[in-house]
């Protein structure tokens, strides 16, 4: 169709007919929107026909309307007031007790209730029929009607149905019925995810061996279907670009290794007031990395350096009191073990700092928020960091005797004090820094007052006391044989369940499609009679 643009007279009826030809089902947003069109150019006729260049009017007029149809079909929500739609056949009420129904509303303000009460001539009941007969009128709008009110409150007090209700039952002689509620819904029978042995093989065994990370394989025993998603068909997550707790942690772990890589175990003390010029520079990188976090990033500086200088105090002490000295940094090892089995066990990984003496080593691993070395969950799967570390340093690094693990947090917890304990406030906090892990040899060259590890004193008599006693390598090292032994039987057989233990579906990148129903898998209570690595 040919539209003539020189006359606007003789323009308008060909464009409203090739608008309408553009529908060609009418629903009622193509009907609204036809007769909003339609509007436009007949009210706008009078005065558009008479300019040089109506068009440049007329699409301004039309870009500025919207459709606003209301909602008429499927269920609707709405109160009292707005309960009138069209066209509906059935209707709840609901919360039909005294306080909500009938929802005779109050004046207030200036001209309140008890200003009006004033007023000559001035009939409240007029107002209250009026209201009544409203809902009356309303209750004949619909085909059925249905009015729900609850027979107490959730704090256990008894709710009572209104007059106005209780007089139209016993008019109508309506007597009321309990809903029939379901108390509790049937447990949903979740397919147990599993893998053909064969293809297991293929995904977890390519090489005829199983390798990863020691945070993998962790990923496994809390959740063997998350780790079937990460690092068997490798489904990523999306990234996010920012700062976090973790980010700040890798900063000062890099301040710390380069303090280590200079100035040896004197690092704590050479690093001390010079916390600024070491991460002044990192901070600047990141605030041209990401411009518009720029005052964020400059808050997140002034507290890690506040973070880095306590940590260096605590870390001085603590050289001074350990016959141990730093021996490597980021200390990489990439073995391939044979536990027994078909495949052989491929592990890599990185430990963040050794210590040795002439006669053995000590591990020290970074974290940025206090972690907690726990038995239970180390025989269950859900730490095998620490425990794989002292093992790779014994019998893969030939580092002699281990004399324990530990966690070393770069954060700091928020410390409570009151008036009995304020003059302990420097004893208290060292106590919330100490290295938290288990010690597996004398204590004695590790912490020479005892007052740098958790579980660990010193008596008047200069001897050691242990909460829990001392842990024993060998167990230890049996017991990760076991559980990587286990890993690879259960990675071949494809046992890929879904579980949730040590919280693993908290911060689960698969949680929107993974759906998992299960209680938390809890880890066993380990005691003096049940350990079996001490």
């Amino acid at each position: 169709m040919d539209l003539d643009i020189q006359s606007y007279s003789t323009f308008i009826k060909p464009f409203f007919e090739l608008y309408v030809s553009l529908f060609k089902q009418l629903s009622e947003d193509d009907i609204q929107s036809i007769n909003t069109i339609k509007s436009i150019l007949e009210e706008g006729n009078t005065y558009l026909n008479d300019m040089q260049d109506p068009y440049s009017i007329l699409i301004y007029l039309i870009n500025k309307q919207t459709l606003t149809t209301k909602q008429n079909t499927g269920v609707i929500l709405t109160d009292l007031k707005h309960a009138f739609v069209h066209g509906k056949k059935k209707v709840y009420f609901l919360g039909c007790t005294q306080d909500g129904y009938p929802q005779y509303g109050t004046n207030s303000g200036l001209f309140d209730d008890d200003y009006l009460t004033r007023i000559r001539n001035y009939d409240p009941k007029a107002r209250y029929d009026h209201h009544m007969q409203c809902l009356s009128d309303l209750r004949l709008a619909f085909d059925e009607v249905v009015y729900s009110y609850p027979l107490g409150s959730y704090e256990g007090k008894a709710q009572k149905l209104p007059y106005e209700l209780e007089h139209y039952f016993e008019q109508n002689k309506i007597k009321a019925q309990a809903w029939r509620i379901a108390e509790k819904y049937p447990e949903l029978d979740y397919a147990k995810p599993t893998l053909k042995s064969s293809l297991a093989r293929q995904i977890f065994f390519p090489k005829q061996e199983l390798r990863g990370s020691i945070s993998s394989f962790e990923r496994y025993f809390k959740c063997p279907y998350q780790y079937f998603l990460y690092t068997g068909i490798q489904l990523g997550s999306k990234e996010t670009y920012g700062l976090s707790n973790r980010e700040i942690g890798t900063l000062m772990h890099y301040v710390l290794d380069q303090g280590v890589s200079e100035y040896g175990k004197q690092y704590a003390t050479q690093l001390r007031g010079k916390e600024s010029n070491r991460l002044d520079p990192l901070f600047e990188e990141l605030k041209s990395f990401l411009p518009h976090q720029r005052n964020f990033i400059e808050l997140m500086r002034e507290r890690t350096i506040v973070l880095l200088k306590l940590s260096l105090e605590f870390l001085d002490d603590r050289e001074r009191n350990t016959e141990f000295k730093p021996f490597a940094c980021e200390k990489s090892f990439d073995e391939i073990i044979d536990c027994g089995k078909e495949y052989q066990l491929h592990l890599v990984g990185t430990i963040d700092r050794i210590d040795t003496t002439e006669y053995g080593f000590m591990i020290i691993d970074y974290k940025s928020k206090t972690t907690k070395l726990r038995e239970s969950d180390v025989v269950t799967g859900a730490q095998l960091q620490l425990c794989t570390y002292l093992w790779m340093g014994e019998q893969y690094l030939g580092l002699k005797t281990p004399y324990g693990a530990f966690y070393f947090s770069l954060g700091q917890e928020n410390i409570n004090l009151n008036t009995s304990n304020e003059n302990k406030r420097d004893e208290i906090w060292k106590k919330g820094r100490r290295f938290n892990g288990w010690m597996t040899s004398d204590p004695a060259p590790v912490d020479f007052d005892g007052t740098h590890h958790t579980n660990l004193a010193k008596k008047e008599d200069l001897s050691y006391t242990f909460t829990g006693g001392l842990f024993k390598a060998e167990a230890i090292e049996q017991k990760m044989k076991e559980l990587y032994s286990q890993l690879i039987d259960d990675l071949s057989e494809g046992n890929i369940g879904k579980q949730n233990k040590a919280n693993s579906c908290r911060y689960c990148d698969y949680r929107s499609f993974c759906q998992f129903k299960g209680s938390v898998t809890k880890s066993p209570k380990i005691t003096k009679e049940t350990t079996v690595l001490r």
